[in-house]
Order: structure tokens, then C-alpha cells, then sequence
């Protein structure tokens, strides 16, 4: 940190750091690294996809499972004559127990697939970078309000 006395007291112009020159070997990380990004967006492009047709899947097995259990509850409603066979409320029910447990199934591979996602994301060296620039820029930021709050008595505004 450099600091200059003047008249009116000791101004901080903030912290230096210096920056090494590009080589060659950086030039190939950053192309790979790019190589990877891309590669990384089309899959999570795909996932997403994926996701948005599993959703759709979920969807119409939704309305299949709503229409079904509304055909019951009409048909429950609705007096059976002698001359019907009673045996159709148990297939309707049998169909509905079926379109519950693919549903169940569907919303549990769309848990899987935003599990898988996340933690591929969570992994990528890209996110782990930015992650650990964000605590470094909270760690300064900290620093500066409390060399504000020490130095220059200043109230932060947000602190309540």
C-alpha cells in the first residue's frame, strides 16, 4: 500500500500489484481454458434441454394424471347402472397409480439431472476462480471500510 502525506493528511491510493507478462505457456492455458469454457456451456446448454423436456414430460403426465382422476371422480359421481362392469374403476385406478409412479420416477431423474448440473458447475475451474476473486474483493472491500471506519471515523451506511 503506498501512502502520501500531504497538507490535509495521509491519502491511501490503494494497493499495487503487479502483473506478469504473458508467456507462451499462459497463451495455451487461456486457449484451452477457452476450448473448456466452450465445451462446458454446450453441455450445460444441453442440460438445460434435457431439463426443459423432462419438464414438459412432467407436464402432460400431470394432465394425463389430472384428467384421469377427474374421469373417476365423475364416474364416481354418476349412479353405475346394473348393465356397466364395475371393473372399469379399478383400471381407471390402475392407470392413475401408474401415471403417479412415472411421475414420481420423472421428478426424481429431474432431481438427479439438476444434482448432476450443480455439481458440475460447482466443480468447473472456472467458478472455483471466480468463487476465490469474489473473497479476495470481499477481503479488500472489508479492509478498506474498516481502514475508513479507523482512519477517517466514517459510519458505513449499511451497518445498522
Amino acid at each position: 500500500m503506498i501512502r502520501t502525506n500531504t497538507a490535509k493528511g495521509i491519502v491511501t491510493l490503494g494497493l499495487l500489484q503487479l502483473m506478469k507478462l504473458p508467456t507462451l505457456d499462459s497463451a495455451k492455458q487461456v486457449d484451452n481454458m477457452s476450448v473448456e469454457v466452450g465445451v462446458l456451456k454446450q453441455r450445460v446448454a444441453e442440460l438445460q434441454q434435457e431439463l426443459v423436456n423432462v419438464k414438459r414430460e412432467k407436464t402432460e403426465l400431470n394432465d394425463k394424471l389430472l384428467a384421469a382422476e377427474d374421469r373417476v371422480k365423475e364416474q364416481a359421481s354418476v349412479p353405475v347402472a346394473p348393465t356397466v362392469d364395475a371393473g372399469d374403476g379399478a383400471e381407471l385406478q390402475q392407470k392413475v397409480q401408474t401415471l403417479q409412479s412415472e411421475v414420481a420416477e420423472k421428478q426424481q431423474a429431474l432431481e438427479v439431472l439438476e444434482q448432476q448440473m450443480q455439481e458440475r458447475v460447482d466443480k468447473a475451474p472456472q467458478f472455483k476462480s471466480m468463487k476465490d476473486m469474489l473473497q479476495k474483493k470481499n477481503a479488500q472491500i472489508k479492509e478498506y471500510k474498516d481502514l475508513l471506519v479507523n482512519t477517517y471515523c466514517w459510519k458505513d451506511p449499511d451497518a445498522q
